[in-house]
């Protein structure tokens, strides 16, 4: 099983302060949002390829949380 990130409030506010910074767009929002809070970029790029436990839905993003 993947080890998850443990990230303090210090780095979810740098990264959250880079989407702040960068612009963006609207389709990567919800894939920056996931990495800010600590999904990892090997995890991300599996969802944009469709694989994971990622939906989206006429545009939207969502997360399937496990059970």
């Amino acid at each position: 099983m993947a080890k998850k990130a443990q990230l303090g409030y210090k780095k979810i506010e740098e990264r959250l302060q880079s989407l702040k910074n960068n612009s963006l767009f609207a389709d990567n929002i919800g894939y920056q949002l996931l990495y800010a809070f600590g999904k990892s970029e090997r995890d991300i790029q599996r969802y944009k390829e469709g694989k994971g436990v990622l939906r989206t839905f006429d545009g939207l993003l969502f997360f399937m949380a496990d059970r």
